[in-house]
């Protein structure tokens, strides 16, 4: 009963012009419409990010830190609970900066019926030049990489943290087209608070 659900739903999404993926009830991706692949292309995505390596892995397989995981876990168990849940985040590339409006919504056995997952869209509420949404820096080593040449970038904007402990970060467009760079995936407070607060 559960799978015709998410069958139906995959129909529905298909057609779907946003990214978008079903979560079954155990976390598990079980399909990635034909705009997800699009979109993680345009947006500079490794073969990784694309629907052939997404599906059958957890969710949370994707996501680096509790403290993310935890609040992305809140919208998910939203959803699984039959509620809509939003937030806002950005998604940029060096070129191109991106608002995009994170929704979960619940996937039911039939209308009014138990929900069996949770299909995950992503709208793009907002596409500019990067410089309209941050200052651009250069990639000043001294700045930015810590020992080892590790450079810590925030998985939703891409800015990049100050070795510093002044709190800043900057976006650095060179960094993200570098593929030799060694990146730690964190998050910056400002988009952390938009996915704490939603």
């Amino acid at each position: 009963m559960g799978g015709d659900g998410l069958l139906k739903a995959r129909f529905v999404l298909e057609e779907e012009p946003c990214p978008a993926c079903l979560v079954r009830l155990d976390g598990c991706i079980v399909y990635c419409n034909p705009a997800w692949d699009v979109f993680a292309r345009e947006n500079g995505g490794v073969p990784g990010a694309l629907e052939r390596s997404v599906v059958g892995m957890s969710w949370r397989s994707f996501i680096r830190g509790d403290d993310i995981a935890t609040a992305v876990s809140k919208y998910m168990e939203y959803a699984l609970r039959g509620y809509h849940t939003s937030f806002l985040s950005e998604c940029n590339s060096a070129e191109i900066g991106r608002v995009i409006l994170n929704r979960f919504e619940p996937v039911r056995a039939r209308p009014g019926g138990r929900t069996v997952g949770v299909a995950a869209l992503y709208t793009l509420v907002r596409s500019c030049p990067i410089e309209e949404l941050h200052r651009t820096h250069l990639p000043r080593p001294e700045l930015y990489c810590e020992a080892g040449g590790l450079v810590r970038m925030c998985a939703f904007c891409r800015r990049v943290q100050r070795r510093s402990d002044d709190g800043r970060w900057d976006f650095v467009p060179a960094f993200l087209n570098d593929p030799d760079l060694s990146i730690g995936q964190a998050y910056c407070n400002t988009c952390y608070a938009l996915l704490r607060d939603g």
